[in-house]
């Protein structure tokens, strides 16, 4: 297929166009051709930053200024179309440079606790994990955060989820992500693109975001950049101090207010994690949220229904939240949770009685995103009856693509699950997910959901959007499914992917298997 036609059977697919026939088709060639996929991620990632900027959806952490100006729909088609050809000069200029890895180049990187990251080159090798960093290394970071020094002494720091390419020790491509750069003397004219933007550093400290839903933006934390946009006017601009530029939609440069806490300059120690412990509620049904994740000190939590201290009971460690009881509650919370194919696990305990939860519709465990079932974009840990035998599992749903475990969980004790996902994807285009119960990992069943086969079976969890349900627990994404009737305990969310040690030491805190 010409690349023309492949782009537009995406788009066609991205503005839900595209009929089932055609979706399938689709699907099909994403399956096959590795390039085609390349594609798929690229548009994607420019419809989410256009829908953002022209239709008001932006994540949180980006701030727009008043000026910033909106697009018709015409425009916007027109824009994207720019955006395309930009990033298409990106790639023609990566096939141009890329070769295997050099070794006489190579550095070492580390990586954060939890963090999962693919490296690959032109040739086709792909590094293991320990490796060193090459030029021309193309780097997927599906979650975490990622250092390293390169031979000219720049030091970097990139957070995930990130894809960038470094074309030598001079050049680095940030596809998207969050990166802050520390470039010496030595390594003056040392340059980072993205899409909309190249920063050529002139002896300085900055940052540069390169996000899903909003434009490229540019902070300097010391030093002095020169700034050229890559869209529209190409404006060009030199930087200094404490000057953030924000990339407008005709290539034009508009400032924003000084965040230099916005980027880690250098790897966090644990895992980012939320928390919520449920030992206190008071009367407005206020719930205490902990954790290091960022942003968790403006996260709230509060527990809805109908006198929230009543529903405290004890738990695995400590107090519960027993939700079942009377007209039922749920947990709401201003968090629009991770989004894309962000590596992610929760885990907590969980106890339902005998016959609990005998409804066709099920709310969730721990539940965000789109509740459209005909794409991947949630993230969903539930207790479904099985169809067949009427019995309560576990189970992990993206939307499309559901993953079930075996065992009957309503038997009145509590028990301890984790469910993982780690932003992969398998061989046969499903994504790469686990669940542990009582520490032990499960057999999952794979099925599809209520609106049959997706439409693609890539994760792309979507969040902060007018249709998107943030976290919530004991509950669902939207708000006409009936009560949960189970409790809930010590609920850990975590950006990455643990492992059976964390599992382990999690479950220590509580009951023994089977335990009241």
């Amino acid at each position: 297929m010409k690349r023309e036609d492949l782009e537009s059977r995406i788009l066609e697919l991205l503005d839900g166009n595209a009929s089932v026939e055609r979706a399938a088709e689709l699907e099909q060639i994403l399956r096959s051709d590795p390039q085609a996929r390349s594609v798929y991620r690229t548009l994607s990632r420019l419809h989410s930053a256009l829908g953002a900027r022209y239709e008001g959806k932006a994540e949180v952490e980006t701030i727009f200024p008043a000026r910033f100006q909106r697009s018709t729909p015409s425009t916007s088609r027109w824009l994207l179309g720019g955006s395309i050809a930009a990033a298409a000069v990106l790639m023609i200029a990566f096939l141009m440079f890329r070769k295997g890895p050099a070794v006489s180049d190579a550095v070492a990187y580390r990586l954060s606790p939890g963090a999962v990251c693919e490296v690959s080159y032109a040739n086709g090798s792909k590094a293991s994990h320990g490796d060193n960093l090459s030029n021309g290394a193309q780097v997927n970071l599906l979650g975490g955060s990622f250092e390293c020094s390169l031979r000219n002494g720049a030091h970097l720091v990139i957070e995930g989820p990130a894809e960038f390419y470094l074309q030598d020790q001079n050049h680095l491509v940030l596809e998207r992500g969050v990166g802050w750069f520390q470039i010496p003397q030595t390594a003056k004219g040392f340059s980072v693109s993205t899409n909309e933007l190249e920063v050529i550093d002139q002896g300085s400290e900055f940052g540069v975001l390169s996000l899903s839903k909003g434009p490229d933006q540019v902070h300097v934390l010391s030093g002095k950049v020169a700034l050229t946009t890559r869209i529209g006017s190409r404006t060009s601009e030199v930087l200094t101090a404490g000057q953030v530029r924000v990339v407008n939609h005709d290539g034009t440069l508009l400032p924003l207010p000084p965040n230099p806490g916005r980027f880690r300059s250098t790897l966090p120690g644990e895992m980012p994690y939320l928390y919520f412990n449920f030992d206190k509620v008071d009367r407005t049904g206020k719930i205490q949220v902990e954790g290091n994740l960022p942003g968790a000190n403006v996260i709230q939590a509060h527990l809805i229904g109908d006198d929230p201290t009543s529903r405290l009971v004890p738990g695995a460690v400590g107090n519960a939240i027993s939700f079942g009881e009377g007209e039922g509650a749920w947990i709401d919370t201003n968090w629009s949770g991770f989004n894309g194919n962000t590596p992610r696990s929760a885990a907590f305990w969980f106890k339902f009685e005998k016959d609990a939860q005998k409804t066709g519709l099920v709310p969730a465990a721990i539940a965000w995103g789109d509740p459209d079932n005909h794409f991947n974009r949630k993230w969903k840990v539930w207790f479904p009856r099985d169809s067949g035998d009427g019995e309560l599992h576990a189970c992990i749903s993206f939307g499309g693509d559901r993953f079930y475990d075996s065992h009957v969980l309503d038997d009145g004790h509590w028990h301890h699950l984790a469910a993982i996902y780690t932003g992969k994807t398998h061989e046969d285009g499903l994504p790469d997910c686990s669940l542990y119960l009582d520490g032990e990992l499960c057999k999952l069943e794979h099925q599809f959901g209520a609106g049959g086969k997706p439409y693609t079976n890539t994760v792309d969890t979507l969040t902060g959007g007018p249709g998107d349900g943030p976290l919530r627990m004991g509950y669902g994404i939207t708000p006409d499914l009936p009560k949960f009737e189970g409790m809930l305990d010590e609920i850990y969310i975590y950006q990455g992917v643990i492992d059976e040690k964390i599992i382990n030491s999690l479950r220590a805190a509580g009951p023994p298997v089977g335990g009241d």
